[in-house]
């Protein structure tokens, strides 16, 4: 039997993915593009537009070119876009990796995606270094450590973003890898139109100009990076984000920044659907509710859908 989608047909431009991500951002320069839940850090979408394109510069710097891989080890920061973006403009593909990974699973991945530069933090910066090989270069958010970079200075160093003859239907911009359930963990070669073509087709996990997404999801995840990451700022959405998964200040995020939507993993639907301290948080600014990466049950989903008093939806792919 065939179903035919209620959505109208998609039209997948044909553009690098960091031009179609940031496409609009000169028209809203003042939105906020990310929200650090814990600091409060800002980065406005007139930020995001001119980091990104001095991370790409900075990255030339480095040598960092079209056919390179550049492996991101952080968690979900308002500096994640920059740098994801930077690499993509640069003509460069991205590998992600968990923070939580031990230095041997961050070895294992370095080695076999050929990453020539890994950009972490300063708690994840031991780890990074003990994984790498020769002449692999560190970038560290935050100072310059030992023979890390630090992203500050690269930022300040580089000139503008060099122009990169991208194609986007054969050019990669991500290599993330698969969770090596059946076997070792493989590099799935993502192009640029890939990743576009998947943030259009994302459009029913948003609600409408003004959204304010919980960006839980990790970016290092094809759910978090594509759906959320990529799907909303090409949407001129406000990401709100969260370093690593808490539920109360998920609760108190939600509550206090006015989130209108958010995709989150199954057993975050079961806690909001379940547990006692929902009710002591205001969440009725929540529009939509998207559960995917594992199955749910549909008395789950209505149970939530009823609680918060906002649509509950499933997804994967």
């Amino acid at each position: 039997m065939i179903f035919a989608s209620r959505f109208p047909k998609s039209s997948i431009p044909d553009r690098d993915l960091s031009a179609f991500v940031l496409a609009d951002a000169g028209d809203h320069p003042d939105r906020p593009a990310m929200i650090d839940a814990v600091s409060g850090r800002r980065l406005s979408y007139g930020d995001l537009l001119a980091q990104v394109d001095r991370f790409a510069g900075g990255l030339a710097e480095l040598g960092v070119g079209k056919g390179d891989v550049v492996a991101i080890l952080l968690p979900n920061l308002p500096e994640y876009p920059v740098v994801f973006l930077g690499i993509a403009r640069v003509g460069a593909a991205s590998t992600t990796l968990n923070p939580a990974y031990t230095a041997r699973e961050i070895a294992a991945q370095l080695a076999d995606s050929e990453a020539g530069v890994v950009v972490t933090t300063p708690e994840s910066l031991d780890k990074a270094r003990a994984a790498s090989g020769p002449g692999v270069r560190l970038v560290v958010l935050g100072e310059a450590s030992g023979e890390a970079i630090g992203f500050g200075a690269l930022l300040g160093a580089g000139g503008p973003a060099p122009t990169v003859d991208i194609d986007p239907a054969e050019d990669l911009a991500a290599l993330p890898y698969s969770s090596g359930t059946t076997g070792l963990p493989k590099g799935v070669m993502l192009t640029h139109r890939n990743l576009v073509a998947n943030a259009v087709q994302c459009g029913p996990f948003y609600t409408g100009p003004g959204d304010v997404v919980l960006a839980v999801a990790p970016f290092f995840h094809i759910m978090g990076m594509a759906v959320t990451m990529i799907g909303g700022l090409c949407r001129g959405a406000t990401l709100v984000t969260m370093p690593r998964f808490d539920f109360e200040q998920c609760l108190r995020a939600i509550q206090d920044h006015g989130v209108t939507s958010t995709v989150v993993a199954p057993p975050v639907t079961v806690a909001l659907a379940k547990h006692p301290l929902v009710d002591s948080y205001d969440l009725s600014s929540l529009r939509l509710l998207t559960s995917g990466g594992a199955p749910l049950g549909a008395g789950v989903q209505q149970a939530c859908a009823e609680r918060l008093g906002c649509r509950t939806a499933r997804g994967g792919g």
